[in-house]
């Protein structure tokens, strides 16, 4: 049996698969990270020579950082701030909740925009002057 490496992986979204087409089981740390401990060969091999080429997010890392950054991920939000109305909590990704269908607008929905008065003169755009004739 091989020995225990420990592996980080940032981006947890993009996925990576062994040359076997088996996907690598990360374990979520938080923030769209992913830590691995593996005693498997191959997987030590294909994330080394990732880490190696530094391909995919992958680096090596030591047991003392592996317990940290599992330890810690509980205290980690999940979720994204940048985008309100997404949530990527455990509990939501597992569980997503049934989509609803959007409303379709009212065929009259041209009717309560405003009018917009014509004129007889070209647009121009700010800071865009007409040429001097």
């Amino acid at each position: 049996m091989a020995e225990t490496a420990y592996f980080k992986k940032i981006v947890l979204t993009t996925e990576l698969r062994l040359s076997n087409g088996k996907p690598i089981p990360w374990v979520p740390a938080g923030w769209n990270v992913g830590v691995l401990e593996t005693s498997d060969a191959l997987t030590i091999s294909e994330l080394s020579k990732y880490a190696e080429e530094q391909k995919g997010g992958v680096t090596i890392i030591d047991k003392a950082t592996f317990d940290d950054l599992k330890k810690n991920s509980a205290s980690k939000s999940p979720k994204q701030e940048w985008m309100p109305g997404v949530s990527t909590t455990v509990e939501q990704l597992q569980n997503p909740s049934p989509k609803t269908k959007s409303e379709k607008p009212s065929k009259s929905a041209a009717a309560d925009k405003p009018a917009v008065a014509k004129t007889d003169k070209p647009a121009t755009a700010t800071g865009v002057f007409p040429p001097d004739k």
